[in-house]
């Protein structure tokens, strides 16, 4: 049996925020399928993660749903550079990732239910956690 990679102790969603005629209105199609964006911020100190999904529809953001995470051992999941910036492990952001997204999956399911039902596909969050790092080295350019 595999040991989890982190465990977080609490767990808390907040900050929901979404147009709710966009999701409903939606009616996915090979022209307009919905996209992720993440942002994650954290607390060293307190062991906090802050996962942020935002649910893109015909390329604006039409949702956006916070994440929270207090981590036990934080400091294992991460280094710091000589410029003072923090590095994550890739497998621990994708894990909480992972968890944020599926839990974002239900919430558009029940947020449009008896109307237009967009279902979000599964998707690997190793993919979500690279396009994010490659969206960051462009705009470093």
């Amino acid at each position: 049996m595999q040991q989890a990679l982190a465990k977080a102790n609490e767990i808390y969603v907040n900050g929901i925020q979404y147009d709710k005629e966009s999701i409903r209105s939606f009616a996915p199609s090979q022209d307009a399928l919905p996209g992720i964006v993440l942002d994650f911020a954290h607390n060293l100190e307190d062991g906090l993660m802050r996962i942020d999904l935002g649910m893109t529809l015909n390329g604006a953001i039409v949702s956006e749903v916070f994440f929270h995470y207090k981590v036990d051992q934080l400091d294992r999941f991460y280094e710091i550079t000589g410029e003072k910036m923090v590095n994550f492990n890739n497998a621990f952001i994708s894990q909480l990732c992972g968890i944020s997204y599926a839990t974002l999956r239900g919430l558009v399911l029940a947020l449009t239910q008896n109307t237009s039902n967009v279902l979000l596909p599964i998707v690997d969050p190793k993919l979500i956690v690279e396009t994010f790092h490659k969206k960051g080295e462009e705009e470093k350019r």
